[in-house]
């Protein structure tokens, strides 16, 4: 998932509105833009394999999680 993607269901599961405010100047120039995993090893030494929860579901358990906590 891009990062973005990741914030925008974030959004969804809030209870609360926030905004999302991008500090340009904590960016460093030498920040990736752009990281993918090639998997291609593992798929083919465990095919069977995939994920069991959404993705979507660990975030909604993580906000549960800190929400009871806060």
């Amino acid at each position: 998932y891009e990062l973005s993607q990741i914030v925008e269901m974030l959004c969804k599961l809030a209870r609360v509105e926030f905004d999302v405010v991008i500090e340009s100047t904590l960016m460093r120039p030498t920040d990736a833009t752009d990281q993918r995993p090639n998997t291609d090893k593992f798929r083919v030494l465990a095919p069977e394999w995939g994920p069991e929860i959404p993705y979507e579901q660990t975030l909604r358990d993580t906000l549960d999680y800190w929400r009871e906590r806060v």
